[in-house]
């Protein structure tokens, strides 16, 4: 079986190892290269895969919605937004250096973000690849009504506004990586455009199992924030 092959399926698998891989990627570049800080390496490394596991349902649905057939530009710019971003927090993640000063830190994270944004949005309205659709329920997307709509489309102003906050007013002593790297997290988690399909009701084996990704997601985060505070 081939690695295509595996993504198609066995997705959710396939999402736990690329979580772990990415996590500990990112642990040993910041544990052994001596170019980058070792400040909150494990931190690092464990809010990764968090990020992988948890974002996996948000660009997907925004790869689903880009290439369909009636996909108009916002859709395809939402697709290069939240790609964009999580690329932007993976470099982060990379280049934290400890200090919690984050002006230097965030501005390169961002240079990065802009230019592959850039890349996005230039390619944004030809045809993009991969998604699932048959995972999701297609037919009750967050913005089938006045107010999902309203919050999933200026969800990436709210995140933008938020991390110039973050950069221009910080705490006195600086940002904690424990909590700070915890909000770049979940900031870019809250909102896929489609649910998964949950047969059964919404606490039932069959609803946890669909949702098993964001369960998992959640439970890593949430065991960064509480082990390394």
């Amino acid at each position: 079986m081939g690695l295509a092959e595996f993504r198609n399926d066995r997705p959710v698998p396939y999402t736990i190892v690329s979580a772990v891989l990415v996590g500990l990627v990112i642990w040993l570049i910041a544990r052994y290269v001596p170019l980058f800080s070792d400040a909150d390496a494990e931190l690092r490394g464990i809010y990764a895969a968090a990020l992988v596991l948890l974002t996996s349902d948000v660009l997907e649905t925004t790869v689903i919605a880009a290439r369909a057939p009636s996909a108009g530009r916002i859709a395809r710019w939402m697709y290069a937004f939240y790609h964009a971003y999580f690329s932007m927090v993976i470099f982060l993640f990379v280049i934290w250096d400890g200090t919690g000063e984050l002006s230097s830190t965030v501005t390169m994270a961002w240079i990065l973000g802009l230019v592959i944004f850039l890349g996005h949005g230039l390619g944004v309205f030809g045809p993009a690849k991969n998604g699932n659709p048959d995972t999701y329920n297609l037919d009750e997307p967050v913005t089938q009504k006045p107010t999902g709509r309203i919050i999933y489309y200026m969800w990436p102003l709210v995140i933008v506004l938020l991390l110039i906050g973050f950069t221009m007013f910080p705490p006195e002593n600086g940002w904690s990586a424990t909590y700070f790297l915890f909000q770049l997290v979940l900031l870019g988690s809250i909102f896929p455009l489609y649910q998964r399909k949950t047969p059964g009701s919404v606490w039932s084996r069959a609803a946890w199992q669909a949702n098993i990704l964001r369960v998992l997601g959640y439970v890593v985060l949430l065991a960064g924030l509480f082990l390394f505070r």
